[in-house]
């Protein structure tokens, strides 16, 4: 019965082990990805912000780059799917101010 007892705690101490950091990897992958996703979208919305400014503005120089940027960013991976509506309302409502 000791014997079995030991070789039960030496098998299942390592695979426990194992099991706890792959989880405690798997978990920080995951946090890792949040993050990533969120800070793609806080960049986003202050390129959008920017962008939204610019093509606003009386200079049409300037004008012009603001909405270069907001077509090169609805163009982009940077921009999540769910932000897509938003960035067409946001181009319509500039390009109709401009007309």
């Amino acid at each position: 019965m000791g014997n079995a007892l030991v070789g039960a705690v030496a098998v299942a101490t390592p695979t426990l082990s194992f099991a706890g950091s792959w989880l405690g990897g798997s978990l920080n992958r995951r946090t890792a990805r949040e993050l990533d996703r969120w800070r793609r979208r806080e960049e986003t919305m202050r390129l959008l912000r920017w962008a939204s400014e610019l093509a606003t503005d009386d200079d049409d120089r300037r004008a012009a780059v603001g909405v270069a940027t907001m077509r090169a960013l609805n163009a982009s991976e940077m921009l999540q799917p769910e932000d897509l509506v938003m960035l067409a309302a946001v181009i319509g409502a500039v390009l109709a101010d401009g007309e």
